[in-house]
């Protein structure tokens, strides 16, 4: 992203964090996890979704999902 903005990557963080209130990667992460709370409501695999999202496996979603919401997929879910 920084260097499609014409930006070195200390400087587009800095920016996008002064612009936004948050880091890139904790706004990719919070999209991405806004993604898949939608598709899991529509009832894909974690294994779908992990793949559709870019992780690397089902295993770095669920990680990375945990991280965010404070619940593994399948709990979260579970909670809706």
């Amino acid at each position: 992203m920084a260097q499609a903005a014409g930006m070195s990557r200390s400087a587009f963080a800095a920016e996008f964090r002064a612009t936004l209130g948050t880091t890139p990667g904790a706004y990719l992460l919070a999209w991405r996890v806004s993604l898949a709370q939608a598709l899991m409501r529509q009832g894909l695999q974690i294994q779908q979704i992990s793949d559709q999202l870019g992780y690397a496996s089902p295993a770095a979603f669920s990680r990375a999902f945990a991280q965010a919401v404070g619940a593994s997929p399948r709990g979260w879910l579970k909670a809706q």
